[in-house]
């Protein structure tokens, strides 16, 4: 009898692990994705799944999407089609760099947020990534600015001082001494303490590495 249980139970595992390893397919072949183009998965404080695409944003309940796109008619609506990026602060409040924008969205309505470079113009670049601080402070990584910070809802400025030097951001994280970590095109990876940028060079990799 011990032996059937365990037998029985065996088998019940197995057939759940190949269920859960099935998984699902979504394409816009199926019409369920607007775009295969995806930029970006991201899943918010809420569970949903998201998908930025080239042509709008995509949000997964577990059962449907919910499709965003630009509509003309509507000044609250996406900017552009063409999203790269997207992050949900601790606040709710979502942030996404399309085509030459950059915009937030609080559940309700697409704001716009002002580029501007280290000189107070506005500037014109395209977000790649984002990040929020352990203090609070939210980044923007783009390619024509560099590195952004938001100075409120509605502004994000280029930062001044060594940083301005970056052109490009392609990713960027902070570590638990607060030390930013920099992916960019015109000068590789970087380091910056609040005070000095340090280029990390392959040698000094290969050193702590040993």
């Amino acid at each position: 009898m011990r032996v059937k249980f365990i037998l029985a139970l065996a088998s019940l595992l197995i057939s759940i692990s190949a269920f859960a390893q099935r998984g699902k397919f979504f394409s816009t072949d199926n019409q369920l994705l607007s775009s295969s183009f995806v930029t970006q998965v991201y899943l918010d404080n809420e569970g949903f799944i998201w998908a930025t695409t080239r042509n709008g944003i995509n949000r997964y309940d577990g059962y449907q999407f919910r499709v965003f796109k630009k509509e003309n008619e509507h000044d609250s609506s996406l900017a552009s089609n063409y999203v790269n990026s997207m992050m949900q602060d601790k606040n709710g409040l979502f942030y996404f760099g399309l085509y030459g924008a950059l915009q937030t969205w609080d559940g309700n309505k697409f704001d716009n947020v002002a580029m501007l470079d280290k000189d107070g113009n506005a500037g014109h670049c395209y977000p790649n990534c984002f990040l929020e601080r352990s203090n609070g402070d939210i980044l923007v990584g783009s390619s024509g600015l560099g590195l952004l910070k938001f100075k409120n809802k509605k502004t994000a400025c280029q930062v001044k001082g060594p940083l301005s030097s970056i052109h490009t951001v392609n990713s960027v994280i902070e570590d638990r001494m607060g030390v930013l970590w920099i992916v960019t095109d015109n000068l590789g990876l970087i380091s910056f303490d609040g005070k000095s940028m340090r280029r990390i060079r392959r040698n000094y990799i290969r050193r702590n590495n040993k």
